[in-house]
């Protein structure tokens, strides 16, 4: 380990020389001297802000849109020589076009298209590895992805998410997934016992509240697909 040197998240070219837990400490930016000071003053390049964000998810601070444009630019300043790649770009690598997912404000058809040319057990393979950094954003959207892109291919994955959404307070994205991936009726059945459990605090309660719409929604978007069938 003592030999090993991890590259910067955000240039991928030079040495880490800093790690910046500011944002999250626990999942903290491993960054080059340069990119360091770009990241604490907000002013990264737009390949820079991408590949952070593909990691750490755009809504933390550092890299939140009150910042930065979708594709990572700023109103103050052009940096073509480091612009954040295209959808078209994105998509000829599976690796990169779940980067490229993760930075999006919304995901829509032109996204979920650019997965056809890969094959399923592919993408549920690295949908996983990024769901497995615990980063919420990140599991948002490969459970996202599950729901528009997979469908049944990701049962197993999507049933075994269960129980780390009720503790994670994402019942709500783990629902769209398990409407599109599990048989009916066992997404339902899951989601509502989770919602109705009794609130430890008062943030609790006002999630819990949203539980019979939660488990509206899962029986809408159940009907939406087959009605599409």
């Amino acid at each position: 380990m003592a030999n090993m040197v991890f590259i910067c998240e955000a240039c991928r070219r030079r040495r880490v020389t800093e790690v910046i837990g500011n944002d999250d400490p626990y999942a903290p930016y491993r960054v080059c001297a340069e990119c360091s000071k770009r990241l604490q003053q907000l002013t990264l390049r737009p390949l820079e802000w991408f590949n952070l964000a593909a990691k750490h998810g755009w809504q933390k601070y550092l890299l939140h849109d009150d910042f930065y444009n979708q594709d990572g630019t700023k109103e103050s300043y052009c940096a073509a020589d480091m612009r954040a790649p295209t959808l078209d770009e994105a998509s000829r690598s599976l690796e990169r076009l779940v980067d490229y997912c993760i930075t999006r404000w919304n995901l829509d058809a032109a996204e979920y298209d650019a997965f056809r040319m890969f094959a399923g057990e592919s993408i549920l393979s690295e949908l996983s590895r990024r769901a497995s950094s615990g980063n919420r954003h990140v599991t948002h959207v490969t459970l996202t992805l599950c729901a528009n892109v997979l469908g049944y291919i990701a049962e197993p994955w999507v049933r075994a998410q269960y129980e780390r959404a009720c503790e994670d307070d994402m019942l709500f994205s783990w629902a769209e997934a398990a409407a599109h991936c599990l048989p009916q009726p066992e997404g339902v059945n899951k989601t509502e016992p989770c919602a109705n459990t009794p609130a430890k605090t008062s943030a609790d309660a006002k999630r819990r509240c949203r539980g019979s719409a939660r488990r509206r929604f899962w029986i809408g978007s159940r009907a939406m697909r087959h009605a599409r069938t």
